[in-house]
């Protein structure tokens, strides 16, 4: 079986860096409208940003993205963004043993590749020796238990029913 989650580990970084999903975007030019967005709304990002510790040690402590604005929402039958809770990898662990699940291995994609700038995962990317190279040790180096969880956004699990 194969499992994705959220990954608080992975996600508490958003709340510090607004713009950090424009580091992975390899081609200024796609046409994906998500991609386009991003980039038209970096400098927006930037200038409305500020760092609010209350809400990353709220994220922390109870691993909840979103709160009580969007539960009223939701009880009003309105549509929110979703409520998401996110895991860290040894509470995924523990449930995934709790159902009975051998052999687990967990990983965070994106571990390494976070820690890349922009310009130089495009010239990886670029270039299919690289790249090959480049996705084969980030596998390796993302399933490291001292990395675990510091994924893009998920924590993945492989295990065994």
């Amino acid at each position: 079986m194969m499992i994705s989650v959220s990954s608080r580990l992975g996600y508490l970084p958003y709340l510090a860096n607004p713009i950090q999903k424009n580091q992975f975007i390899l081609c200024q030019n796609a046409e994906d409208p998500f991609v386009q967005w991003c980039i038209s709304n970096k400098e927006t990002a930037i200038q409305t940003f500020s760092f609010d510790r209350s809400l990353a040690e709220k994220l922390m402590s109870d691993g909840l993205m979103g709160g009580d604005e969007e539960i009223a929402e939701y009880e009003r039958g309105g549509i929110p963004w979703c409520i998401t809770y996110t895991f860290m990898p040894d509470e995924l662990k523990s449930l995934l043993n709790n159902l009975g699940a051998k052999n687990i291995e967990l990983a965070g994609p994106g571990a390494y590749a976070r820690t890349i700038p922009n310009e130089l995962l495009v010239k990886i990317m670029n270039d299919a020796k690289q790249r090959a190279d480049f996705l084969d040790f980030c596998y390796q180096y993302d399933s490291t238990p001292y990395v675990c969880g510091m994924g893009k956004d998920n924590l993945f699990a492989k295990c065994d029913l």
